[in-house]
C-alpha cells in the first residue's frame, strides 16, 4: 500500500476531484450541476474504494496501515498526544458533512 504522501500532487488532486464529483456532481436533463442535496448511496463506498484501489491506496496489512499511519502522521503515543485518552486520533463525529 502506498502512503497519500508518495503520490503525485496531480494524481491526488485528480482522486480528489473524482470524489467531489461522485459525492456533489448531480446531473438532469439540462446537464450537470453541483448540488449540497444530492442523496448518497452505499454504491458510492465502492466507487471511492475502487478509486482509491486504483492508486495503490488499499490497506493490504492492518500492520502496515499502522506503520504508514504513524509515519505519516507521527506516532500519536509521543508527543501532545500522549496524554490524551484518545491518543489524538479524529473520530468520526469530529468531521461533519458539507462543513
Amino acid at each position: 500500500m502506498k502512503s497519500p504522501s508518495e503520490l503525485p500532487v496531480e494524481v491526488t488532486r485528480n482522486i480528489l476531484v473524482s470524489i467531489q464529483s461522485l459525492l456533489w456532481l448531480d446531473t438532469n436533463a439540462q446537464g450537470a450541476f453541483w448540488s449540497t442535496e444530492k442523496e448518497w448511496h452505499c454504491e458510492m463506498l465502492d466507487e471511492i474504494a475502487s478509486l482509491l484501489e486504483d492508486h495503490g491506496l488499499r490497506p493490504d496489512d492492518p500492520d502496515e496501515l499502522d506503520a504508514m499511519w504513524n509515519a505519516s502522521l507521527g506516532d500519536p503515543r509521543r508527543g501532545a498526544a500522549a496524554d490524551r485518552e484518545d491518543n489524538g486520533a479524529i473520530k468520526p463525529d469530529f468531521v461533519q458533512r458539507g462543513k
